[in-house]
């Protein structure tokens, strides 16, 4: 079956900010993980620091990614039995 489909897998602009999401999610999530234990209240202070910087840089990426243009592009696609 041919359908007209967005071309992400195809648009390395778009790939290519896709998966600096990617890597700013799973540091986000490493660094949390981090404060979860036992740390003086210094270090404590500090990772927030460096998670909400994280957050702010980020935020821009997923306007930025939100404003990406994609194109629409016919494709056979298979049909899956559910």
């Amino acid at each position: 079956m041919i359908k007209a489909v967005v071309d992400v897998c195809e648009n390395p602009k778009v790939l290519s900010k896709i998966d600096k999401l990617q890597e700013a999610i799973t540091c986000i999530s490493k660094l949390l993980d981090i404060c979860k234990i036992y740390i003086t209240g210094k270090k404590y202070v500090e990772r927030k620091k460096v998670i909400n910087d994280l957050m702010g840089m980020r935020v821009s990426d997923f306007v930025i990614f939100d404003d990406e243009k994609f194109n629409l592009i016919q494709k056979k696609l298979l049909k899956l039995n559910k």
